[in-house]
């Protein structure tokens, strides 16, 4: 086969003969590639090697699934807590009293514990509430107050719905058939249920962005965007991983930051997923990954923040996964 002028050519070998080149090929990059030698190489085998022009398989490469397909997205998690993981797992029992308790011996009761709101009954039912700050000499009925709606969610809600809610309330009372048995504060967030949403959601925000630096920066081609300190580690991390016969591509051991710093070199990455400005993703990436670190060592989630604060950005993250996930293909920055 002749070489034609300007165009390098690859063989493309199919180890899965023509049913997945992207995901069960490899390739030999060559400047002339006799056919004879060709069929040497592959004699008596069933892997049938391709000679294409190096541009058609980058081409090619950009229009397949080549770049670690995600099988896991935003709204698989989202299913998987509606299913699974509800309100129910994050409330606390609501402790209440008679309607006709004394009030101010019950503050000092619930100041002793802690507790800044009980539960009312009347006939063996909680049908009101007192709050700690109110309480004064008299009965309890005389400081009850009534359920709002807007105060109500049910035991059966998923912990996504429930975020916005806590954003804009301290506390919800929880509905359990129908009966008000159970409470959820923004305190309860610290728990498990909610550190592995906020976990999976970081996660899944950190693997789209390996996936769209994999669309822009085809090849390797990456590196020339990271300062030469980021590539050592790692390439260090990817040597480990080889002496345990673990490595693959040198660009899975990449860093939060380094993903962060190739996808804001790009204004066409940064429009697309709506992050405004460089300055503005960079704090939002930069808040994201220091999330997940807090989620990571089991660290108190509000210090340095507030609850409004995590729960916005976590509705934040989950909109910008939306946004990463509808990125399939892109034209290779230069």
């Amino acid at each position: 086969m002749k070489q034609q002028t300007g165009i390098t050519f690859d063989v493309f070998v199919d180890t899965k003969k023509g049913k997945g080149a992207s995901q069960f090929g490899f390739y030999y990059p060559c400047a002339s590639v006799p056919l004879a030698l060709l069929k040497n190489a592959f004699y008596k085998t069933e892997i049938l090697p391709t000679v294409m022009p190096r541009l058609y398989l980058q081409q090619l490469a950009m229009k397949l699934p080549d770049m670690k397909h995600l099988k896991s997205s935003s709204a698989d998690l989202r299913d998987l807590f509606k299913d699974s993981i509800t309100v129910k797992y994050l409330a606390e029992p609501l402790k209440s009293v008679p309607a006709c308790e004394d009030a101010a011996k019950l503050r000092s009761w619930m100041e002793a514990r802690d507790f800044d709101v009980l539960g009312i009954e009347e006939n063996g039912t909680v049908c009101g509430y007192v709050e700690r700050s109110h309480l004064m000499p008299g009965k309890c009925s005389d400081y009850q107050q009534i359920f709002h709606p807007s105060q109500l969610i049910a035991a059966s809600t998923p912990l996504m719905e429930l975020l916005p809610l806590l954003r804009e309330k301290p506390r919800l009372f929880v509905l359990e058939s129908n009966r008000i048995n159970g409470i959820v504060t923004c305190g309860d967030l610290q728990k498990a249920p909610v550190r592995m949403l906020l976990f999976g959601l970081v996660t899944l925000l950190e693997m789209n962005l390996l996936r769209i630096v994999r669309i822009y920066f085809p090849q390797d081609s990456w590196q020339k965007f990271l300062k030469s300190d980021r590539i050592l580690v790692a390439k260090h991390l990817w040597e480990l991983g080889r002496s345990r016969n673990e490595a693959i591509d040198l660009i899975d051991y990449l860093q939060f930051c380094d993903k962060r710093e190739l996808i804001l070199t790009s204004a066409e990455i940064v429009d697309r997923l709506g992050l405004k400005s460089k300055r503005y993703g960079e704090r939002f990436l930069k808040s994201a990954e220091a999330l997940r670190n807090k989620l990571a060592h089991a660290q108190d989630l509000i210090n340095g923040s507030s609850w409004p604060e995590v729960i916005f950005l976590a509705q934040e993250i989950e909109a910008l996964l939306q946004r990463c996930e509808e990125i399939e293909i892109a034209t290779p920055l230069d």
